[in-house]
């Protein structure tokens, strides 16, 4: 198995240090707010035990990057993010999953021919990792297709039944671009919302209301902007790491469902060049 070579490549020289990654990456897979700021604090104390440590750099640039989806500051967690997977990568080129994440960060930059790249070479590197293609399947959706995207999904999880928490908001992602609302519902309903992020929340109310099913939909946008109450479509799909199929789908499926359409001014400030929705266009950010 490649995972297991590139445990064996890079394996740490601090048994301490390897046993807080262990915990680290246990903290991250309960999938709450609380266990993504505990694992952000082992693993950077895994790299600073051990600064040759690739795997706990590829993992700590991971907790930087799902922060994002917790309340940190996004270009500040984009940026140590990507700093810390490159260290990753430096260290241990040959490691299909950095790569992967590496991906996915570019992906949150918007330099998506770099992102999609970088995916290529973790496939290659690694083509039968449940892990990389439930990291890819949302990204799919554009580098290749939405169908493609959600037969992805489909065989991450003939590969890992039992897939970890985070990837239910990738599956449900890749679901509802491919229209497969449904599927998107049965991978949400298995899910406590207590570890939604944001996007599963949205994804629950858009795959009720394209099931015709207003009274549900109109149930979880509720809920929805009861947790993020200042959660617009604009506000969702402003910035630069939206493939433009992928914004105009969500755009159409969130206005179904009923949220909210335009930002306020200051929920824009900070995005360079952010995209507008055509009827929120006049008003200045």
């Amino acid at each position: 198995m490649a995972e297991h070579a590139a445990g064996r490549r890079a394996s740490p020289k601090d048994l301490t240090a390897y046993e807080l990654y262990l915990r680290g990456r246990e903290a991250i897979h309960a999938w709450t707010s609380e266990s993504v700021t505990e694992a952000k604090s082992l693993i950077k104390q895994a790299v600073e035990k051990d600064p040759n440590f690739a795997r706990a750099w590829d993992e700590l640039g991971v907790v930087y990057f799902v922060s994002i989806d917790f309340g940190a500051e996004p270009r500040t967690a984009l940026a140590d993010a990507l700093k810390a997977t490159e260290r990753a990568i430096s260290l241990d080129p040959m490691d299909a999953l950095a790569h992967a994440h590496l991906a996915h960060i570019l992906g949150g930059y918007g330099e998506f021919q770099r992102s999609k790249a970088e995916f290529e070479t973790a496939l290659r590197l690694n083509p039968g990792s449940a892990e990389i293609l439930m990291i890819y399947s949302s990204w799919a959706t554009g580098y290749e297709n939405p169908q493609r995207a959600a037969e992805i999904v489909d065989r991450s999880i003939r590969l890992d039944p039992n897939y970890p928490t985070w990837a239910t908001g990738p599956f449900s992602y890749a679901y509802v671009m491919a229209e497969r609302y449904q599927d998107a519902l049965r991978v949400l309903e298995g899910q406590s919302p207590d570890n939604y992020t944001v996007y599963s929340w949205v994804n629950r109310a858009v795959s009720y209301a394209m099931l015709n099913r207003s009274q549900d939909a109109r149930l979880w946008v509720t809920k929805t902007l009861e947790k993020h109450p200042d959660l617009t479509i604009e506000g969702l799909l402003a910035g630069p790491d939206w493939l433009d199929a992928d914004r105009a789908h969500l755009s159409k499926v969130m206005r179904k469902a009923g949220f909210p359409v335009c930002a306020k001014p200051e929920q824009l400030k900070g995005i360079q060049n952010p995209v507008r929705q055509p009827e929120c266009a006049a008003v200045a950010p």
